[in-house]
């Protein structure tokens, strides 16, 4: 059928590789995936158990490490936030005295040309 297919249509050859591959799909490519599945299964299963024979503690180890550096990512940006914040109140406070200190001198210099001119 294959070949009544090539024959009858003039098509390019990626599409001639595709017809090949489906008329192959139901008979070989099945088999080659489930012993590629099978192959992979057993090698990652196998390397997990042997894995866990000579460090049996693997799992439970490598979650209080994670969650260790989690805790102290979180630490650093709780102080990061903490000396922003601090920082960002200390700041506002100076300006809001800067700028009280400000009104007082414009108001002193203005009370004191309103005097020299007796208003």
């Amino acid at each position: 059928m294959y070949l009544m297919k090539m024959q009858s249509r003039k098509e390019s050859y990626l599409e001639e590789l595709f017809l090949l591959f489906q008329s192959l799909k139901g008979s070989v490519f099945p088999v080659v995936g489930t012993g590629l599945g099978v192959a992979i299964g057993l090698g990652i299963g196998g390397a997990n158990q042997m894995v866990q024979f000579f460090w049996p503690n693997m799992y439970s180890d490598l979650k209080k490490t994670v969650n260790g550096g989690i805790d102290k990512l979180a630490d650093g940006a709780q102080k990061i936030t903490d000396k922003t914040g601090k920082w960002l109140n200390d700041t506002g406070k100076s300006i809001g005295k800067n700028v009280n200190n400000m009104k007082n001198n414009i108001s002193n210099a203005w009370n004191g040309v309103c005097k020299s001119f007796a208003w």
